[in-house]
């Protein structure tokens, strides 16, 4: 049943609000702690590591990308609050994708 209301039905009213999508450059400055986290782990991901413990190599890693993170001006907790623990989130993205491609 369709409710007619001053000449227009219920039906004909869209309800939905087109959502406008942020350019690249707005997500970047959203993002940017998010953005800057997966692009260094991209890059430093394929470094070759000797024959260490998963835990070391991360540990290792989440330092560095910290450092290079403060001297982006992204402060540890940034980092924090947007992956968790930077350590676990590498050891889990980062050395698993590892572990599952080359074995």
């Amino acid at each position: 049943m369709k409710k007619i209301i001053q000449g227009w039905s219920c039906m004909d009213i869209k309800l939905e609000q087109p959502v406008a999508e942020a350019s690249p450059e707005a997500d970047m400055l959203v993002n940017k702690t998010a953005h800057f986290v997966e692009e260094w782990i991209n890059e430093h991901k394929a470094e070759p590591r000797v024959a260490m413990p998963a835990e070391i190599v991360a540990a290792e890693l989440a330092d560095q990308c910290i450092a290079d993170a403060e001297s982006q001006g992204i402060e540890p907790d940034e980092i924090d609050e947007e992956v968790g623990d930077l350590k676990e989130y590498i050891a889990e993205t980062v050395l698993e994708e590892q572990r599952d491609g080359s074995g």
